[in-house]
């Protein structure tokens, strides 16, 4: 498989023999993907990226959480069956 210039060999090429190990083949150059992603290192980029995306599941567990108070409080003053309030 080809994607970009770098060659995804399968487990059969080179020294990627073993079950676990991804080859990626740029011209003669081979690696696992362990080297790969140790070449790659982890940058500012990669602390802003898990920052953002942990504020958004954050966001996103304290809306559930709110939704599950505010259910009791909604069916009591909307006078809601079960079947409404978990509509809401």
């Amino acid at each position: 498989m080809d994607a970009g210039g770098i060659e995804f060999a399968g487990r059969q090429h080179g020294s990627c023999q073993e079950p676990q190990h991804v080859c990626l083949r740029e011209g003669e150059q081979e690696w696992t993907l362990t080297q790969a992603l140790r070449m790659v290192r982890f940058g500012k980029f990669h602390f802003v990226l898990i920052f953002v995306l942990g504020v958004c599941f954050m966001a996103d567990s304290v809306e559930v959480m709110l939704l599950s108070f505010l259910q009791e409080v909604l069916r009591d003053e909307w006078n809601l069956t079960p079947a409404q309030s978990t509509l809401v």
